[in-house]
């Protein structure tokens, strides 16, 4: 895990992983790769389109546009987060195969679902103009703890538009599986990794933050932030990635700490924000 991100890269950086081509039934009987099917999307206008809509975190911590890129990376990207939510995903696994537990003992075809998922999940908060004309209602990003259940069923909805017409050919069962770990409504361990991989995502993006508040405030302690100002809105917003979002993701850390990859990432976390010193008289 970086912990630190690479201020070179590319506006987006398609951080994923031969995971994501893993390969996903048509019903024609053919196979296509998990990656290839999610380029579909990307590659289109409502994929292109989506590139400019707001930044993750933008309604509580947002500030410039390409400051946050910059700062917490390409997780703040709505198309960006979708494909590098493959790369840690895998990264969960491929503990779970070091471990020898069973969240490792995925077969190729669930490999596929849980790929195609996790690089399709926010398609729903597309809010190019054809969601419209297909009679839906845009409904963009809401903060965690804000979405309600109707904001829910339009996002099914949305997603349900974007199957139809990108996915036309890819097996029903395929689809159904899909929307079932994106919806929340999959019991299966493929929830499981698509969660915590999620989880190590937001809490890499929150590292990044953490850095990038640190080389600026390392000289300013105790001076006032004033939010109005270009450089004010900057720092409060890395204080609430760096910290609120780091705070708010606690009990998630709890709830999946049984993976080894997670436990590993939040310690770093921790350590990254109380380092401990051994001093040498």
């Amino acid at each position: 895990m970086l912990l630190e991100r690479d201020t070179t890269q590319p506006p987006i950086f398609e951080r994923t992983h031969p995971f994501a081509d893993a390969l996903v039934p048509l019903k024609s009987g053919a196979k296509v790769s998990a990656r290839e099917l999610a380029h579909r999307i990307y590659e289109s206008e409502l994929g292109v389109d989506m590139l400019d809509q707001p930044f993750r975190y933008f309604v509580r911590y947002g500030y410039n546009r390409e400051d946050m890129r910059n700062d917490n990376g390409h997780d703040v990207c709505p198309i960006g987060h979708q494909m590098e939510l493959s790369h840690h995903i895998a990264k969960v696994i491929e503990a779970a195969i070091e471990d020898g537990t069973v969240y490792g003992a995925l077969s190729n075809e669930e490999m596929g679902i849980l790929m195609l998922a996790a690089m399709i999940h926010d398609m729903g908060e597309s809010t190019h103009p054809l969601v419209e004309a297909a009679g839906l209602e845009p409904i963009g990003d809401i903060p965690s703890g804000l979405k309600t259940d109707n904001d829910r069923q339009r996002e099914v909805a949305i997603r349900d538009f974007m199957y139809k017409t990108f996915f036309a050919d890819v097996d029903d069962q395929v689809i159904q599986r899909v929307e079932a770990i994106i919806s929340h409504n999959d019991e299966t361990i493929l929830h499981d990794l698509f969660e915590a991989g999620h989880l190590a995502q937001t809490i890499e993006t929150s590292n990044f933050a953490h850095h990038s508040l640190a080389r600026e405030r390392w000289y300013r302690e105790g001076e006032i932030i004033d939010i109005t100002t270009e450089d004010g809105s900057r720092l409060s917003g890395l204080l609430g990635i760096a910290r609120v979002v780091h705070t708010h993701v606690q009990n998630d850390i709890k709830k999946y700490s049984h993976f080894s990859y997670i436990r590993m990432v939040a310690t770093q976390a921790d350590m990254l924000r109380y380092p401990k010193h051994t001093v040498l008289n």
